[in-house]
């Protein structure tokens, strides 16, 4: 039997607010209440389908913190005037087919969302637990 939705739902809110790479084994440990084995996986596989998470081996990481982590890479290879951060065309035109295709993300235009993306990375949350609702 797959994972039920609410599992699902509650690890992928979890999953995309760390900052750093995670494995199984981390979210299986930091889960409250225990689960099967082949739930957590089954999720994940789901999420790197919908391209919320990337695998880099064994390990995973939050797709938004690979887009935050190349900002930051790009401003200190190309120090522009204070406040402004250049895209190449490619990213921004990959980013607004992203919302065209999820429109539940609930952004009009890329320029939205690469704002808030650089808000969450100036102001990252740092979960320390998995909390799960039974």
């Amino acid at each position: 039997m797959g994972a039920p939705q609410h599992f699902k739902e509650q690890l992928s809110e979890f999953v995309e607010d760390l900052d750093e790479p995670f494995d199984m084994n981390f979210l299986m440990r930091n889960c409250n209440i225990s689960y099967e084995e082949n739930w957590f996986r089954d999720t994940l596989y789901e999420l790197e389908d919908k391209e919320k998470i990337v695998r880099l081996n064994d390990h995973y990481l939050p797709s938004r913190i690979l887009l935050n982590r190349w900002i930051k890479h790009e401003v200190k290879q190309q120090p522009l005037e204070p406040g402004c951060i250049q895209l190449p065309f490619d990213l921004i035109s990959q980013i607004q087919k992203l919302l065209n295709w999820r429109k539940e993300l609930g952004y009009l235009n890329a320029e939205d969302f690469i704002r808030d993306a650089v808000r969450r990375l100036i102001q990252p949350k740092h979960p320390t637990t998995f909390e799960l609702k039974p």
